[in-house]
């Protein structure tokens, strides 16, 4: 099996015999091509549960599997399982100058996923502003906006996160 833990991917297997298996070697494929050997472990020679953790797999799907190797060189292949990383760290939006006057500048940290959307609400709940979002930052101008207080709403196909905005 192949599970994501936020920045890493966890793979384990268990054998129900190893008399012929000597080594396992775990292979990583993000490519769709070429298969890397990552690890290598020494087989025990009875009946064992094993476990890896991949520290460095790539963004987006990777697809795991192990070659066995026999004591007289003959090699046999897993199946193929797989781990998607959705993003190497927490999602957040970071945004500046809060209180703000005229322009609010904003900028995301974490994937961005596609058709992501900014809204800029009311204390009614009142859409006031909405615009696309496609790269790492975004601008609002709030200059013509009545003072007071505002909640900042991004969402994505993945994400979704609010933020109080201030208008002075």
């Amino acid at each position: 099996t192949a599970k994501n833990e936020g920045s890493k991917n966890k793979i384990q297997w268990s054998s129900l015999s190893e008399l012929a298996t000597d080594v396992y070697e775990l292979e990583r494929n993000v490519d769709g091509k070429n298969f890397i050997k990552i690890a290598s472990f020494k087989a025990n020679g009875q009946a064992s549960n094993y476990s890896f953790v991949d520290q460095s797999p790539s963004l987006g799907d990777n697809y795991y599997r192990l070659k066995l190797i026999e004591g007289n060189g003959n090699e046999q292949y897993s199946p193929i399982v797989n781990a998607n990383v959705r993003s190497f760290e927490k999602f957040s939006i970071t945004t500046y100058p809060n209180p703000v006057i005229e322009k609010l500048y904003g900028s995301i940290n974490g994937k961005v996923e596609n058709n992501g959307t900014v809204v800029l609400i009311d204390i009614n709940q009142k859409t006031v502003q909405k615009s696309a979002v496609s790269g790492a930052n975004f601008s609002i101008n709030m200059k013509q906006l009545n003072t007071g207080v505002y909640i900042l709403k991004y969402s994505d196909a993945i994400n979704v996160y609010t933020q109080k905005i201030i208008k002075k």
